[in-house]
């Protein structure tokens, strides 16, 4: 009889990470530290995918908005749609900013205008839209958006967030 070899996914990941510095020929001093490092970051970014659910690319928000890619870009560049930027290439977008129309959720625009000033990154932005708020009979702003409740609480929610940010 033969023994059977379990391979784990963390031992798929250390033979990868492993593969990937030799590579690109990469000696590391303490590589144990840096896998260390690099397991955080890649949970952070399932954290961040948890948190803020599916993002869409130019491409997809285009399609669905009906708009060209470009109307898209400048869209994010006017900060009209909460665009974050991605490590690994073009920017991606909160599904959750989205009415079933394909547009932007009234109030997104302005949530944006009150919190971009004193937040670091938009990522802020889009955790304070994916998060229960007690002001919100505990619903998160983009779903209390979803549903057509009135704009005020969560621009109110907002700039208390921003008062406290700007500490």
């Amino acid at each position: 009889m033969g023994s059977t070899v379990t391979v784990t996914s963390s031992e798929r990941a250390a033979s990868a990470y492993k593969r990937e510095l030799d590579a690109i020929g990469v000696e590391l001093e303490d590589a144990e530290e840096a896998g260390r490092r690099a397991a955080l970051i890649t949970a952070s970014d399932q954290v961040w995918r948890d948190q803020l659910g599916p993002l869409y690319s130019t491409r997809q928000v285009s399609v669905l908005m009906g708009n060209s890619k470009q109307a898209v870009s400048e869209l994010a560049r006017r900060k009209r749609i909460l665009a974050l930027s991605s490590r690994r290439g073009p920017p991606l977008f909160p599904a959750f900013q989205f009415g079933r129309d394909g547009r932007p959720l009234p109030g997104i625009p302005q949530v944006i205008a009150i919190l971009a000033p004193v937040v670091a990154t938009p990522f802020t932005i889009a955790s304070f839209l994916s998060t229960a708020q007690a002001a919100l009979e505990g619903q998160t702003p983009a779903r209390w958006l979803k549903r057509r409740r009135p704009l005020e609480p969560v621009l109110a929610s907002a700039r208390r967030q921003a008062a406290r940010l700007s500490r």
